[in-house]
């Protein structure tokens, strides 16, 4: 066997035989529930593994947990791979939520920002202070101010 091909099974191996044990638990589960395991169902499933065996390896590589650990991580993770998807979803679609409020801000911010500068700067051409360079605005927008 190619060295390459025993590192890697080395390094994953734990993780892809916890994953698959655990996928069989949840398919057990479903059985013995009395549900028939649907072919929509295996797809995704096979769709999930992927994301789970990242997981897997990234919770045993945090722990720095032996192979052992890893698998029964791994197994965890896959027979409840419905709720931890869901969620790891959840929370990232807040976190996502938090950074565009705050990068809106950011661009109301900057678009206010440049407002005032082209304020001035047609300002500094009209060669008007900041009073006059409002009542010419005014003048502009409102042909008719009132009389005061």
């Amino acid at each position: 066997m190619s060295p390459w091909i025993e590192g890697l099974l080395a390094k994953y191996g734990a993780v892809a035989l916890g994953v698959s044990i655990g996928t069989a638990a949840k398919y057990g589960l479903t059985m013995g529930e009395g549900r028939k395991i649907t072919r929509s169902e295996v797809i995704s499933d096979l769709l999930i593994v992927p994301f789970l065996v990242l997981l897997a390896a990234w919770a045993g590589a945090r722990f720095d947990a032996d192979p052992m650990t890893m698998t029964t991580v791994a197994a965890f993770i896959a027979v409840s791979s419905d709720r931890v998807i869901r969620m790891l979803r959840e929370r990232f679609i807040e976190r996502l939520a938090a950074e565009m409020a705050v990068i809106d801000e950011h661009k109301g911010q900057a678009r206010q920002l440049s407002q005032i500068e082209q304020s001035s700067a047609h300002a500094a051409e009209e060669g008007l202070n900041a009073p006059t360079a409002a009542a010419a605005l005014v003048r502009e927008i409102a042909p008719n101010p009132p009389q005061a």
